[in-house]
């Protein structure tokens, strides 16, 4: 059992928040900006209910209220401008980038794909990074890596794939998900 899931819940929301990397929301690209298909997150505390176990969760928040948004429900998203100003008045962890249906956008996560003391990203990572030459940045812990790229992918669900990118799973997201955005570019 992982130190962190047995940890006392407050510590561990405010070690999972600590451990947030700086971001540079200006960097994230201008044509991803001029979406309407923000969101804002906070982290937040749930308890599995089988084996009790607390974990810690973005939950996309609206900017608008500060109540809960929905990766699936585009009267709760908002512009990039909007997102970045709810962040600051609710006191939210952050913003986000949702995939929507009507736009041709997908996701491409890492995880665990990058050495947070130095920043070298493996290189099988940055060889995926290089080949699709789009938007790719650091995720929130700093140990993984976001891509989003224009095109289709196969479905409507996440999948997750092993052996794309050896020694790593990959998750693929078409539509109804978002990335907790930093905006500290990775480049190759």
């Amino acid at each position: 059992m992982s130190d962190a899931a047995t940890a006392e819940p407050s510590a561990l929301l405010a070690a999972k928040r600590a451990a947030l990397i700086e971001t540079d929301f200006q960097s994230i690209s201008a044509e991803l900006r001029e979406l309407h298909a923000w969101v804002d997150w906070k982290l937040e505390l749930r308890q599995d209910k089988r084996s009790g176990l607390w974990n810690v969760t973005k939950v996309p928040k609206r900017a608008d209220n500060g109540g809960n948004a929905s990766s699936t429900n585009p009267a709760t998203w908002c512009g990039f401008d909007a997102a970045l100003a709810g962040c600051e008045h609710h006191g939210f962890d952050g913003i986000g980038f949702v995939f929507a249906d009507s736009d041709p956008y997908f996701g491409v996560d890492v995880d665990g794909c990058c050495d947070q003391a130095t920043g070298e990203i493996a290189a099988p990572v940055a060889e995926l990074v290089a080949r699709f030459a789009t938007y790719a940045e650091l995720s929130c812990s700093g140990s993984g890596v976001h891509l989003i790229g224009r095109g289709e992918l196969p479905g409507n669900k996440g999948l997750r794939v092993k052996g794309v990118v050896p020694g790593f799973e990959v998750e693929l997201y078409p539509r109804g998900r978002y990335f907790a955005m930093t905006g500290r570019k990775v480049t190759t």
